[in-house]
């Protein structure tokens, strides 16, 4: 994912082309997150950029927020991506990100575990993994009542993941999986359980 530290501008472009091709596209039916909410947040971050040009410090941190919240979407997206293409090179071609196809080097994933959990603002817990190993990123799912799993987020850090959008007072299970891209990704996490506040 060099895209992650590419220049501002390298990184606007990019979101349009991977909007451009995946808008329609039949190999990826249901991006998730939505086209629509990577777009508003290129957007915005296009808005913060243009602003900080005019200069002072909090410019750049709104800037920087901006950044992270995109680039946020786009490592979601990726995962959705790899989990619907199994590694299939026309299908991740078809995607507008860039596809290494000489790096098929294969990392050795070691089972994530959550350590601990505390409470975080209402209807949120933060979910503490220790460190990442060879991972780039964490996928961490939910569920209540012994229902399916849904995804929640990526992370790409573990040690403090806020998990938001839960229902107070509800008990959820969480768990984790580590991704390396590619498809390569860990066993799951052992389920913690948890009430969030």
């Amino acid at each position: 994912m060099a895209w992650v530290n590419s220049p501002d501008a390298e990184l606007d472009s990019l979101v349009e082309t991977v909007a451009a091709k995946m808008t329609g596209n039949v190999y990826f039916t249901t991006p998730d997150p939505p086209l629509a909410s990577i777009t508003a947040a290129n957007d915005t971050f296009r808005l913060k950029v243009t602003a900080m040009q005019q200069g002072g410090t909090q410019a750049t941190a709104d800037r920087d927020a901006a950044r992270a919240v995109l680039v946020g979407l786009l490592r979601q997206l990726v995962v959705y991506i790899e989990k619907e293409a199994q590694n299939d090179e026309v299908k991740l071609r078809s995607t507008g990100f860039d596809v290494d196809s000489s790096d098929h080097s294969t990392i050795t994933l070691t089972k994530p575990a959550i350590q601990g959990i505390d409470f975080g603002v209402t209807g949120s817990v933060i979910l503490h993994c220790g460190a990442m190993g060879s991972a780039k990123f964490l996928l961490v799912q939910t569920r209540t009542g012994g229902g399916a799993w849904v995804d929640a987020l990526v992370s790409t850090q573990a040690r403090n993941i806020v998990v938001p959008k839960l229902v107070s007072g509800q008990m959820y299970d969480f768990r984790v999986q580590a991704g390396a891209g590619g498809g390569q990704v860990s066993d799951w996490s052992d389920p913690v359980s948890h009430l969030a506040p």
